[in-house]
């Protein structure tokens, strides 16, 4: 590798850092302010759409393809747009940085309209992850350095902040299973019931 791919490596991975480093910042004040993120009625598939561009980058180093399925007519949802956004970049980062160089790998943005809720999350073709591993993140959060250390080589940081963004749009990331591959994905409303409530 020439000193130019090196340098191109360096500002990709410092590009996806800072994003991450912003989503953090979000969760954060979120947390620290105890209070729900206003929710408005938002388009998932274009939040997605936006979220796998700001990785195209960081795909191209890591030798990942990304995919967008979505299933049935999702519609709008209930959803803080720039709370969504960075929660699924975030998560799909966590999936993307555990990939190694060498062989092609597979990340999936996915939704599914399913008994009244869309589904949404990021499903991998060579993941690790478990329902174990989520619950043993979340109990290392803060104390450990490598909390999702079976997930990435990373900190698991990604996981942290889109864990911390759903849970304060009033859900929750879940571990799942869809194809053959493994995911977290998290329930969302769709804004057509708001007028039911």
């Amino acid at each position: 590798m020439n000193d130019r791919d090196q340098y191109r490596r360096i500002e990709i991975t410092a590009e996806a850092a800072i994003k991450l480093l912003d989503s953090y910042v979000l969760s954060s004040q979120t947390l620290i302010n105890q209070v729900p993120l206003e929710l408005n009625s938002i388009s998932l598939t274009s939040t997605m759409y936006d979220s796998a561009q700001n990785l195209s980058r960081l795909t191209k180093l890591y030798n990942t393809e990304i995919n967008i399925q979505v299933e049935g007519k999702c519609g709008l949802v209930m959803a803080n747009k720039n709370a969504l956004e960075a929660a699924l970049t975030s998560l799909a980062y966590t999936f993307i940085s555990a990939n190694d160089f060498s062989t092609k790998k597979l990340v999936t943005f996915f939704a599914q309209k399913d008994h009244g809720v869309v589904k949404a999350g990021i499903y991998s073709s060579n993941s690790q992850i478990s329902k174990k591993t989520l619950d043993s993140a979340r109990k290392l959060y803060g104390m450990a350095r490598q909390p999702a250390s079976t997930i990435s080589h990373n900190s698991g940081v990604g996981l942290y902040v889109a864990d911390s963004l759903f849970y304060a749009m009033n859900s929750e990331l879940q571990f799942s299973r869809h194809n053959k591959k493994s995911g977290l994905i998290a329930n969302l409303l769709p804004s057509a019931q708001l007028s039911l409530l």
